[in-house]
């Protein structure tokens, strides 16, 4: 599954070259020793990506706690990073924006990485069908993402994740993960299940912030925001010029 997840990953950033990603440079599986032309015992996969001046959005969080319009640009940023994948004619779905899947540069631009899991919309995954929960982060992860039902997931499952990323650095509160140690049951059906209070109520942002954090967090992918051009069109209204 590990080598699976690679190869695929490689062969989005190949086709889809993405200029919000990391550039691949070089990737190979290697069955032979290059050197010795001796048969491996384990097959070994080989990728080299550019390296990224940048600080993970995990380790600076705090530099946008409460900053709407900081949040809003990262949000702006992060939807253009996504684009070329959502827009692709297959239809790519990224499956884990989160913290530590983002590097931001010292320019403040932002670089998406980790194309592990991401989704061709309506094909068939290199993960598993059927019962029990698919591949997503505990806390980002949108309620048909951890469902795994694949056929309702799409660039709206982004969204939710981009919602909640949004929630958490604009309140210093995670809407689904309001302690330590929550077992992952537990996380699962507070993401289904809860509706966290209004971001205006308890952080103070403004009310068109607010409902657009909202609108982007609904449990179910119809009454999130219809396409990527809206989702753009409606968080860039929120810049102050």
């Amino acid at each position: 599954m590990t080598l699976a997840r690679l190869q695929a990953e490689t062969a989005i950033l190949e086709e889809v070259r993405p200029t919000s990603f990391p550039k691949l440079l070089y990737c190979n599986l290697f069955t032979y020793n290059p050197v010795t032309d001796e048969r491996l015992r384990e097959r070994l996969y080989v990728s080299i990506e550019e390296f990224i001046d940048s600080s993970p959005l995990s380790a600076i969080a705090d530099q946008y706690k409460g900053d709407e319009q900081k949040i809003v640009k990262l949000a702006v940023g992060i939807s253009n990073a996504l684009l070329p994948l959502w827009g692709h004619h297959r239809k790519f779905v990224h499956r884990d924006i989160k913290p530590a899947n983002l590097l931001i540069r010292p320019t403040g631009e932002v670089v998406v990485i980790d194309l592990g899991i991401v989704r061709e919309t309506g094909a068939v995954g290199v993960t598993h069908d059927g019962p029990g929960p698919g591949p997503f982060t505990p806390g980002y992860g949108a309620p048909e993402q951890m469902n795994n039902e694949k056929n309702a997931v799409s660039f709206k499952t982004d969204f939710f994740s981009i919602g909640v990323l949004m929630y958490c650095l604009q309140s210093g509160v995670h809407p689904f993960v309001p302690r330590a140690n929550m077992a992952m049951h537990e996380i699962m059906i507070a993401a289904a299940s809860v509706h966290p209070p209004p971001l205006a109520d308890v952080a103070g942002s403004t009310q068109g912030f607010s409902d657009f954090v909202a609108k982007a967090m609904m449990k179910v992918p119809w009454q999130r925001h219809r396409t990527p051009a809206i989702f753009m069109e409606e968080l860039q209204a929120l810049q102050q010029n």
